[in-house]
């Protein structure tokens, strides 16, 4: 297939077209080439809603395949990573994709070079590279490895490269070094190219080792999403710094704020406890909070009082208008978590979201013991357990 620029009127048949059955289309127009691109333009949107809202991804822009599209940055992501780099920086993209990345950091450093070994990305890359005017950007089809190696010493300032987290078979992988490139092994000679190298890690991937992963070279973590999902783990490698065994940990969940702490702070802070009570707020930290591992100074630094070590709530006496890393409630009813529960919680809340945090049941279960539906609305319901080792139930009105 052919990739080529839009026209005004691609536009609207893809404006015409956007909730049309792909299936009928594709029979109805098979091996009429240039129906077949426009075809892969409306799938490829299709995908893309809601992803990506950028400038960048306008309606001209070109996709060049389904995987790209699945496996980009979202905007808010792209617009993070380009916010890393400086404007006199030489960037290299290693693994290009729909190049959203590199496009949007295109637009911030001095020049990048973004590579890519499937011919179709390339294509795309250069039409919209073409159409952007990113006179700085330049996209090359080939072997970012062996590219790299060819380059001399200090050609670039930062590395940018995502590794591919899913094996031939499409088992998801997590390991750096299992991921392909494997960064670890590309470490050394990177070191000698570049200042700096930003990697994006799987976000299911613990923190401590990835940074035993990038050991002898010094790493600060990124950890970032949204509200209610953990996006990304990013590694921003600096070769100029000596490894001291202590690093920034960054957790970022864009509009809505961030927190920055060193691996050390966290692992010296000291929390304080305190029972939940009718009448006090609860802070629930969002899941890329949680990843990010600011436990106990979470605590320490805001005043806050953890319900138990092993209990990630935390309760406080007034909602914090700096802290919106995560969700308020304030706390309506208190239950011991017994037969009397059981029998009276279904009755005064038939339908309600249910969360479990350090508790013997997950909540599936809970929701099942309690014979409640789930509603995602105003009222939650937390069963945990409390400093002094007691099971409780935790009934919260959303702020």
């Amino acid at each position: 297939m052919k990739l080529r620029q839009l026209t005004a009127g691609d536009i609207a048949w893809l404006e015409a077209n956007i909730y049309a059955d792909i299936n009928a289309l594709w029979l109805k127009h098979k091996g009429n080439e240039d129906m077949e691109f426009l075809i892969t333009q409306l799938q490829c949107r299709q995908k893309a809603r809601g992803k990506l809202d950028c400038d960048i991804a306008d309606e001209y822009f070109i996709y060049p395949n389904q995987l790209a599209v699945e496996q980009c940055s979202g905007s808010s992501m792209a617009s993070l990573h380009a916010s890393m780099v400086g404007s006199d920086d030489r960037v290299l993209d290693m693994t290009m994709g729909l190049g959203i990345d590199a496009m949007t950091i295109a637009r911030k450093c001095r020049e990048i070079v973004m590579l890519d070994l499937k011919q179709d990305n390339v294509d795309a890359a250069v039409l919209n590279i073409e159409r952007l005017a990113l006179s700085n950007a330049h996209a090359l089809c080939g072997d970012s490895i062996q590219y790299l190696r060819a380059c001399p010493d200090g050609a670039f300032d930062v590395i940018f490269i995502d590794p591919a987290r899913r094996d031939a078979n499409g088992r998801r992988l997590y390991a750096l070094a299992d991921c392909e490139p494997d960064v670890t092994s590309l470490l050394p000679m990177a070191s000698l190219k570049a200042k700096r190298m930003i990697v994006k890690a799987s976000p299911m991937l613990d923190i401590d080792k990835l940074i035993s992963e990038l050991a002898p070279y010094h790493a600060d973590i990124i950890v970032t999403g949204t509200a209610t999902e953990c996006k990304e783990v990013i590694a921003d490698i600096r070769f100029d710094k000596p490894c001291t065994g202590d690093y920034y940990i960054s957790c970022i969940i864009p509009s809505k704020g961030r927190i920055d702490f060193l691996a050390d702070e966290e692992r010296k802070a000291v929390a304080t406890y305190h029972n939940p009570t009718t009448g006090m707020y609860l802070f629930e930290p969002s899941p890329t909070l949680l990843k990010a591992g600011c436990f106990n100074l979470l605590s320490q630094r805001y005043g806050l009082h953890k319900i138990a070590p092993a209990t990630h709530l935390y309760l406080s006496e007034k909602v914090l208008d700096d802290l919106h890393l995560g969700s308020w409630w304030k706390i309506s009813e208190v239950r011991a978590f017994d037969k009397r529960a059981i029998k009276e919680i279904p009755r005064l809340y038939p339908s309600i979201s249910i969360s479990t945090r350090n508790f013997t049941i997950d909540a599936d279960t809970l929701r099942r013991k309690l014979k409640v539906s789930e509603n995602p609305g105003q009222l939650k319901l937390w069963g945990t357990t409390d400093h002094l080792g007691k099971k409780c139930i935790i009934i919260g009105e959303r702020i």
